[in-house]
């Protein structure tokens, strides 16, 4: 049955949430001291919070490896480091994370009702539901903002949800959970690809993420930053919004599910390639 035991899981969270609100009102927390942090948390939660892994199937060498159980934790710890990551990352503009975290809601939902599963609906609406008051401050005048804290947050409540509904539910492919997450696993993976292709730290932060080229254009177009911010956000719901619109049609198609993901994925690589970045002549 699904862990909705949240108190416990917020015990085990509790120290990480510390440093990143420490981060979040002080701005001299480390990254390298976040990042232990963020590793030695997602381990404890697959240590003593996850009631099943899911099964992942159809990768080379890696689908093997997951049949013993050192692997499973190492793959479950870095899958939800690097959610936790691309959930900062995009949590760049009003409502950008929070739209996204309410389309990754909404494909939770059908999953639960395609497996009938009323514990994990019950255990995503109270989340839904705080998302969406949360909007109404944070979209589109910016009065209120998750800050790394509540990115980092909102990412392991998803994360953990996932990995025990795929867990409880195997007869329901996995690779669902890849289509849901796809826009910040896109960021993570593309902007560190980057990084070491250039000779830089996959931690040195820039201005290449895709949500922020395109908010230089329509800034450096219009010197509007309220307006530039919310144009972005819009025009990023090929990304936030898609996935959950797809996963009602190809849920039960391994095929359709690798299509999509695929398709997003193209997208999002022609979009941030022809995409150019702005000078800071022009930013000013």
């Amino acid at each position: 049955s699904y862990n909705y035991n949240y108190q416990s899981l917020l015990y085990l969270i509790a120290p990480f949430m510390l440093i990143s609100f420490i981060e979040d009102t002080l701005h001299n927390v480390s990254i390298l001291i976040r990042l232990f942090f963020m590793i030695f948390t997602a381990f404890l939660i697959n240590i003593y919070w996850i009631d099943a892994f899911p099964v992942i199937e159809n990768i080379p060498i890696i689908s093997y490896l997951l049949e013993f159980d050192v692997f499973v934790i190492v793959f479950f710890t870095l899958a939800l480091v690097g959610l936790m990551n691309g959930a900062n990352f995009i949590d760049g503009m009003n409502g950008l994370a929070t739209l996204f975290f309410l389309g990754a809601g909404c494909g939770c939902i059908t999953l639960a009702m395609i497996a009938n599963d009323m514990e994990a609906l019950m255990a995503i609406i109270p989340w839904l539901i705080l998302m969406i008051c949360f909007l109404v401050f944070n979209f589109p005048f910016g009065k209120f903002f998750l800050g790394d804290s509540g990115a980092y947050l909102m990412a392991i409540l998803l994360g953990t949800w996932l990995i025990n509904f795929f867990g409880s539910h195997q007869n329901i492919s996995s690779w669902n959970a890849v289509l849901i997450l796809i826009y910040p696993l896109l960021e993570v993976i593309y902007s560190a690809t980057r990084k070491v292709i250039q000779g830089k730290s996959p931690f040195h932060p820039d201005r290449h993420h895709l949500h922020i080229k395109i908010y230089d254009i329509v800034f450096s177009a219009t010197k509007k930053p309220l307006y530039a911010n919310n144009v972005t956000t819009m025009f990023l719901a090929l990304f936030w919004l898609a996935p959950a619109i797809l996963l009602q049609f190809v849920y039960y198609s391994q095929l359709g599910i690798a299509v999509s993901i695929i398709l997003i994925s193209f997208c999002y690589l022609v979009i941030i390639y022809c995409t150019p970045s702005v000078s800071a002549e022009n930013m000013i």
